[in-house]
């Protein structure tokens, strides 16, 4: 830090008395969500290109600093570098999460690449030091790119280095992965491959040298970098190994090892001059069945399907981003796979965004879990961070019962990142999640760009995150916990098979876990009542079982347990079941079932899978009623606690009507307020009904349920009958802005309105722009159903609004003019 802090002071000196305002260039966006990440399309070669240099860029090591000098010029002046690279250094000084979990010394690292930036510091040699700093700080948010330079066509010979897997590779044309002995797998290609490369096949290196090797040499040269690091080690290992192919404008032959004849033969990079492909995801997956890959260029983020002769759902989440289309894709998917015997969620190329999916994981969850929290500097002038207090934004609200109870394998990779790292780790909380594959790429934290340098792409991390229950662990740059390590071979691959994929259906195939718990009650009798709990266990091979329910209250304590024994074998499953008696107190409780497989030894817990209630029960004490409009009356439902201990907290009704002449329900579902023992008490709204007046015989058959935390204990029924009376007589006791009818019209519709008690009433039209186009009432009026008749005669077609003001209440609704 004092080295630091007295180059900074000389800086600052320098720049007033240059009359440079070292605050005048810079901005920084808004943190209300964090920066987008990056999905570069680098610049292919010029097409006129017809023949390589004599010698390539690699062969020519004594002039590569001359040849960086040189392709790009002198640059900026010594004050502009200074300004951007001390401008950017000092955010990341002040805000960068990293230092403590990277254990490095800021000062070391400023001063490093400080004495490089001189007068004579080259275009291509300042791009190169930027890249290099922001490189050390190992995470994918964090990087400082020139945008001018990182544009050039990639000609031979043109020295910028290409890492990571976060880029389009039409400029090889395939797809590549690395092996575990760090050569470069090919996954996919083009049709046609100028070096007829194939699926399977293996690049070595270039000009007789392994491709580890080189790396080293060209980072350790200084070239400009295009690179998305790594958090963890693995991923950032992995990222800067895979585009091995990518990197062929700086070499003259390439290695390659053919997996078809097992031969070794090194090939002109000629060929790929001819090379004119668009651009080309580099999603490290290979094709399952006919399910596509999201376009991600198109912002396309989720693609679904079954696989083939199964009953297994395959999801492909490939990005977080835009966050609206993200939650609706994924919960699309979701929903429609909800009924399938496993899930298959595929995020091995993931480039994260914003979606929190909280839609779909009310289908996949029935049980609030708080999970993940932001961690920010606590101040710039230590390194250490403070919780922020954020994790509401992250918490997963299951919406019981629901909850997808059969195998879903996530498949992970180092190209899963951002966001992605973040939803993937909210996955771990899922009882039936596994993992496959390799770590992602391990940096979740939110992250800023540093705006106002022209032709820079300036964005570093500003916070680590952690799970709540482990508040010391930090996730960045860790490990993420894989539970089936494995990933591509090029005997498979070479056949047209994931290695990922096949393990997880393995895993899916063979897996002894239970599903489908079940009671035949939701309330029971305190010490008195017998449960019946069942349950069916899914044994592909026959294993030899045991399995026991138990018995949780609330605040995780066992109450009881049960062995279960099994009843009879099905094609998918064996049935299990076993008896109770249930707690003498009243208390609600959840159960949870254990499988316990003597054969392989081991055991799966499948908890909060159902609740019972020996409290209560609440039942239905009456219901009030009255009539709103010619087709609708409100409700209100009154409930009394029977029982005589304990308070019900957090309760909900909702109402369901099965009857021919019913249509719908507005504010269907209502909270209740506490309910002491024995008392009664109302819902804290109203509930509307409606129904067709032409079948309508006067009464209603009415069903209550009553849940708590969202899972239904308790229910009950009535027949609600309604008085005939004249309609005009019967003040309405809610305010209520009616649909005009008919709608769409020409040039007449109706409007209804009522009001419970005397009020000043508006009703105004607008057109699409909010610009008023009439006033149709404005004047006080007593309690009653009004209705009044607009002609729009004069006005053109289209979308109108009409707003309704009275008392406190306002309501808009939409009415369409054809003519």
């Amino acid at each position: 830090m004092e080295i630091f802090d007295k180059i900074s002071k000389i800086f600052i000196l320098y720049l007033l008395l240059c009359n440079i305002s070292l605050f005048s260039q810079q901005q920084d966006y808004p943190r209300d969500h964090p920066q987008l990440p990056e999905y570069f399309i680098p610049k292919n070669h010029n097409p006129y290109i017809k023949s390589l240099p004599q010698k390539s860029f690699y062969q020519s090591r004594d002039n590569w600093q001359y040849i960086i000098d040189t392709t790009w010029g002198p640059g900026v002046p010594l004050g502009d570098k200074l300004l951007i690279y001390n401008t950017y250094a000092q955010k990341v000084h002040d805000e960068f999460d990293g230092f403590l979990s990277l254990g490095l010394n800021f000062d070391s690292l400023y001063y490093h690449y400080l004495p490089e930036i001189t007068d004579s510091t080259s275009a291509g040699a300042f791009a190169a030091i930027m890249a290099h700093f922001a490189y050390d700080l190992k995470d994918y948010h964090t990087y400082a790119l020139n945008n001018n330079i990182l544009n050039t066509p990639l000609n031979p010979g043109i020295p910028i280095l290409i890492l990571g897997s976060f880029t389009t590779v039409e400029h090889f044309g395939a797809v590549t992965t690395v092996l575990p002995d760090s050569t470069t797998l090919v996954l996919r290609v083009v049709p046609g491959h100028p070096l007829n490369l194939e699926p399977g096949d293996i690049i070595l290196g270039y000009e007789g040298m392994p491709w580890k090797d080189l790396v080293t040499d060209l980072m350790d040269a200084g070239l400009p970098l295009l690179n998305f690091t790594g958090g963890c080690n693995s991923a950032n290992n992995y990222l800067n190994l895979s585009c091995a192919g990518m990197n062929w404008h700086l070499f003259n032959t390439i290695d390659i090892l053919k997996h078809s004849t097992g031969d070794t033969v090194h090939l002109s990079v000629a060929p790929l001059l001819n090379l004119n492909v668009p651009p080309m995801v580099n999603n490290e997956q290979l094709p399952v069945g006919n399910i596509p890959f999201p376009d991600v260029l198109s912002n396309e983020c989720v693609t679904y399907g079954i696989l083939d002769n199964t009953n297994i759902g395959y999801i492909y989440l490939a990005q977080e981003y835009p966050e609206s289309t993200a939650d609706i894709q994924f919960n699309t998917a979701i929903d429609s796979l909800k009924n399938t015997d496993a899930l298959i969620i595929d995020m091995r190329l993931n480039f994260g965004g914003w979606a929190l999916f909280e839609n779909a994981f009310k289908i996949l969850f029935n049980d609030y879990y708080r999970t993940i929290e932001d961690a920010y500097r606590c101040n710039t002038n230590t390194f250490e961070l403070c919780p922020s207090g954020d994790y509401p934004l992250f918490e997963i609200q299951g919406l019981a019962p629901a909850l997808y109870d059969r195998p879903i394998a996530v498949l992970l990779g180092p190209t899963c990142v951002s966001m992605g790292d973040l939803t993937a780790q909210r996955f771990r909380y899922h009882p039936m999640v596994k993992f496959f594959g390799k770590s992602s790429d391990a940096s979740l934290g939110d992250n800023v760009g540093l705006n106002g340098f022209s032709g820079w792409t300036l964005k570093y991390s500003i916070s680590d995150m952690f799970h709540t229950n482990e508040p010391e662990i930090y996730l960045n740059r860790r490990e993420f916990p894989i539970d089936f390590p494995v990933w591509h071979n090029p005997d498979d691959v070479s056949s047209g098979k994931d290695a990922v994929v096949d393990e997880a259906i393995d895993w899916i195939n063979n897996w002894v876990y239970p599903h489908n718990i079940a009671l035949d009650k939701s309330y029971y009798v305190p010490g008195t009542d017998s449960i019946k709990l069942s349950s069916v266990i899914e044994n592909p091979n026959s294993h030899q079982l045991t399995a026991k329910g138990y018995v949780h209250n609330l605040d995780n304590i066992l109450i009881d347990s049960v062995s279960l024994t099994q009843q009879t074998a099905y094609s998918r499953g064996e049935n299990w079941n076993g008896t109770l008696i249930s707690p003498s107190v009243g208390d609600f409780f959840k159960v949870s079932v254990t499988v316990f497989d003597e054969t392989d030894s081991t055991s799966f817990t499948l908890p909060n899978a159902a609740r019972f209630a020996t409290s209560g029960p609440v039942v239905l004490d009456s219901i009030y009623q009255a009539k709103v409009t010619y087709q609708s009356y409100v409700l209100r439902a009154y409930l009394r606690n029977t029982d005589t201990s304990q308070t019900i907290t957090n309760a909900q009704i909702n109402y369901v009507c099965n009857d021919p002449w019913f249509i719908s329900f507005h504010n269907q579902t209502q909270y209740l307020p506490d309910i002491p023992p024995g008392e009664t008490v109302s819902t804290l709204g109203f509930t509307t009904i409606f129904y067709d007046t032409l079948q309508f015989p006067g009464y209603f058959n009415i069903k209550v349920e009553i849940s708590k935390n969202n899972w239904v204990f308790w229910s009950d029924s009535t027949k609600l009958l309604v008085p005939v009376r004249d309609e005009k007589n019967i003040l309405p006791v809610i305010f209520n802005l009616d649909q005009n009818f008919p709608n769409p019209f020409n040039p007449a519709t109706t409007i209804r309105y009522s009001i419970p008690k005397a009020s000043k009433v508006q009703i105004k039209v607008f057109d699409v722009l909010g610009k008023e186009i009439r006033m149709l009432v404005n004047e006080e009026k007593p309690a009653g159903t009004y209705e009044l008749t607009w002609n729009a005669a004069n006005l053109p077609s289209g979308v109108y609004f009409y707003q309704f003001k009275a008392g406190e209440f306002t309501g808009t609704k939409k009415m369409i003019l054809l003519k």
